[in-house]
């Protein structure tokens, strides 16, 4: 019976040191899961703040990609404001210049930045002169014989122009063109005659 006795006892310690062996099996699991879920956990916060920090990042750069198309956008509209400025003060320019000088002259200054003196050996010059100029100057304001001035030397421009005849200058109440340049022709005299009985 002692025997029997001291196999029951080792057994019941075979049996507890084999509980014990499951217990702390069973604690190395819970560890395990619990180091498991710590993982999870923080990989769960890292993914977030990874997340958060994409959206953030992609939130700047839309923010800074927009303001840089908006700033492209507005400078591109001044851009194309300061060129139509640009464009109409070359117009206004090309404009004075070809009232100023003719057109050949003009180009050729434009594209060479000098114009060379040409000689013409036959060409008829046209003046004009308004008679008694003087008394009637007295008898308008500055205003209205600028105006009469102004409409007259329109008229003349138009005429100059329907007989290909080139408007050299005009001095007070005087009118100077010419016909036979910048071109030469052989009918120059006939069309400044023709512009002047006009």
């Amino acid at each position: 019976e002692k025997e029997k006795q001291l196999q029951i006892t080792q057994k019941e310690k075979e049996l507890q040191t084999a509980q014990l062996a499951v217990l702390s099996k069973d604690k190395a699991i819970q560890e395990a899961e619990i180091i498991h879920q710590k993982k999870e956990i923080n990989f769960k916060n890292t993914m977030r703040v990874f997340y958060w920090i994409s959206i953030l990042l992609l939130s700047a750069s839309l923010f800074f990609i927009y303001r840089n198309y908006k700033n492209q956008k507005i400078n591109l509209r001044r851009l194309n404001i300061s060129n139509h400025k640009l464009n109409r003060e070359k117009s206004k320019t090309e404009e004075l210049l070809h009232n100023i000088l003719p057109i050949e002259v003009a180009n050729e200054l434009k594209s060479n930045g000098f114009s060379e003196a040409k000689q013409y050996e036959h060409v008829t010059v046209i003046f004009t002169d308004f008679v008694n100029f003087s008394g009637i100057s007295e008898s308008l304001s500055p205003k209205e014989l600028v105006a009469e001035i102004d409409q007259c030397f329109k008229a003349f421009d138009a005429i100059m122009q329907q007989y290909k005849l080139e408007k050299i200058k005009t001095i007070g109440d005087a009118y100077m063109a010419a016909g036979g340049l910048p071109t030469p022709n052989k009918t120059h005299a006939f069309d400044v005659v023709c512009a002047a009985l006009e």
